[in-house]
Formats: structure tokens, sequence, C-alpha cells
């Protein structure tokens, strides 16, 4: 293997794969922005802060490489010096990872605040490998050789290892979460499944990049393979947060009336219009009334689906209901009560009348829902 091949190829395949990444992550971002207009303004926020600090780590590592492989092509020395725009893709990597990891922290709270202990574990390793990943970028800019960064293994490998811990954690507390809020109906528990792969990937292949980029920064010293890995970890992060963004509501669950058809088999069909009456009994003495209410929902064919039969089901409820008059004590029949004041009494209503006759009031409506 040649210098140039052990140093700077590695790192432009890296730079060619994360430009390719940087185009998905926009179109990603593009299709939220299109799709979910009425999210929280803090989330739309998040996505623009992914695609501006992607953006930025696209334009150094792309200005990083023109400078070893074009502006110093004739200095194969240039090779061994840290320049300042390939500094700047490891100072920018942090920045993704904390956000993605806050982002899905939250998202475990909300699913179980009683995890509330995993999530203060979760945020504080989030943190840590924030604190480390900084620390690397800031020195990363003070050395002269990219040699000199091996001078600092134990801090390059801690936030990397912390890094990779936070996010497995993460993709196994909300893959758990979501696993047992499985309903038993096939259309959510698939919606439910396609939420836990896509959380599981969105831990478990940035952690397995961190893990290799730890690896290759012990045990190849002398290569620029672990940088290439790490040019790569900030675009994972960003499209596997932007692709669980934009999956959340991607299937929607379509309800379905099952109905009983001649041959004593079922058929399901969406419901498109149901339209309700009511019939409201109410039968009482001086102390209160018995109120029977009876509905009826009846869902017309479609005239292009007319060998679809009709739908139609009752309620029926049975209520005691107390009345009041406007002085504190019970005196009239609830069944008369409610119509007197707007209608007036009814025709032979009997003031000294200890008890009412049934009365029936219907209540016919037609709504469309």
């Amino acid at each position: 293997m040649s210098l140039l091949d052990g140093l700077m190829g590695s790192v432009l395949i890296s730079v060619i794969l994360s430009s390719i990444l940087f185009g998905i992550l926009t179109v990603q971002a593009h299709s939220y922005w299109t799709r979910f207009p009425n999210d929280p303004v803090w989330v739309r926020r998040l996505v623009l802060l992914l695609w501006v600090v992607d953006a930025a780590h696209q334009i150094a590592g792309t200005w990083a490489m023109y400078n070893y492989l074009v502006r110093h092509f004739l200095d194969p020395t240039y090779l061994a010096i840290n320049d300042a725009a390939l500094g700047t893709t490891v100072t920018l990597e942090p920045i993704p990872a904390l956000a993605v990891q806050l982002y899905f922290a939250r998202r475990l709270y909300i699913l179980n605040p009683a995890w509330w202990p995993m999530v203060a574990l979760i945020v504080l390793l989030a943190l840590v490998a924030f604190g480390m990943g900084m620390a690397c970028g800031i020195i990363i800019h003070t050395l002269h050789f990219l040699v000199e960064f091996h001078n600092y293994t134990w801090l390059v490998t801690g936030w990397l290892i912390v890094c990779a811990v936070c996010d497995v954690l993460i993709a196994i507390s909300i893959a758990y979460q979501l696993w047992n809020s499985r309903s038993g109906f096939k259309a959510t528990d698939k919606l439910l499944t396609t939420l836990t792969v896509w959380t599981v990937n969105t831990g478990m292949i940035p952690a397995g990049f961190a893990i290799a980029d730890a690896v290759t920064f012990i045990k190849l010293p002398n290569t620029l393979v672990h940088l290439s890995l790490n040019i790569m970890l900030a675009k994972l992060y960003s499209n596997t947060a932007m692709g669980f963004l934009n999956r959340r509501r991607s299937e929607k669950v379509t309800p379905r009336i099952r109905t009983a058809d001649s041959a004593g088999g079922t058929r399901g069909q969406p419901p498109s219009s149901i339209h309700l009456n009511t019939f409201t009994t109410m039968t009482g003495s001086r102390a209160g009334a018995y109120q029977y209410t009876t509905t009826t929902a009846t869902t017309p064919a479609n005239k292009r689906q007319s060998a679809e039969p009709n739908v139609r089901f009752e309620v029926k409820t049975e209520q005691f209901v107390e009345e009041n008059d406007e002085y504190g004590e019970q005196s009239s029949p609830p069944s008369f009560h409610p119509f007197s004041a707007a209608y007036g009494k009814p025709q032979g209503w009997d003031e000294n009348a200890r008890t009412s006759r049934p009365t029936y009031t219907s209540q016919n409506s037609d709504r469309r829902i």
C-alpha cells in the first residue's frame, strides 16, 4: 500500500460516500418540511440544524480533499500535515450526535415516564460524549501533524465508546417500549414493528461505526481509516434520525368495518359515512326520571359497491337523572322541566300532581361522521 493510499485513499472514498448521504439527507429534509408542516417548531429547527451542520461538514471534508490532492499535489510531505478543514470535520461530528441522542431520549421518556432513570443515564452519556468529542475537535486544531493525534488515544477511544454505549441503550430501550406497546391489531402492530426496526437501525448502525472507528484508531495508527469512519459517522446520525421522523406517519391505519355477508363469511371496507338516529324516552316522578336512549347507526351502501351489505347497530342506555328546580328543591318531573322554560308547560299539565305521566321526546339527527 502506497503512502497516498494509506493516508488519503480511504478519506477520499469516505468523502464521496458522505456526499451521497448528504444528498439523501437533503431529500429527507425536504420531504419532512413538506409532509409535516404542523410539527412543533423545535423539531423543525432540529431538522434544520442537522441539515446545516451536515452541509458544513460536507464542505469541510471536500475542501480538505481539494487541499491535499489538488493544491499540494506535488508536495507529498503535506500528507502528514493536519489541514484545518480536515480538523473541522472532527469538530462538527459531535453536534448531530448530541442532537439525535437527546431527541431519542425525549422520545423514550414520552413512551414511558417511569423509565426516567434510563433517560437520565442516556442524557448523561450523551453530554459526556459531546464534551469529549468537542475536546477532540479543539485539540486537533492545535496539532501540526496528524500523527500527533495519537497522543490522545484515551480521549478519542473514550469518546467513541461512550457514544456507542449511549446509542445501544437508546436502541434497546425504545425498541423494548415499542414492542410492548403492541395492541393485537394488525395495522397498529405493523406500524410499531416498522418503528422498532428504524429505532434499532438508528442506534446500532452509528454504534457499529463508532466502535470500528475506535478499533482502527488503535490498530491502524499509520493510516487515516479511523478518520474516514469518523466522517461517515456524522452523516449516519442525521440520516437515521430523519428516516425515523419521516417514517412516523408514512403508514396510516385505516379503520375497517367487519360485516357478515350472505355466505357466512366476512368482508371489510373502510367506513364512508355513518348516519346516527337518537331516540330518547324519559319517564319518572317528582324525584327524578329514567332516561332511555337508543342510538341507531346506519352506513349506506356505496353505489359502486352494491354487493356490500348495509351495517346497522344500536346502542341502548338507561340512566336515572335527578332534576332540581331553580329554588333547589325537587319539584316538577324532569321529563317536562327542560321544556318548560323554552316552550311553556304542556297542555293538560296539573301543577298539583305528585307524579307525571310518561312522556316521550324524540331527538332525531342525521349527522355525517
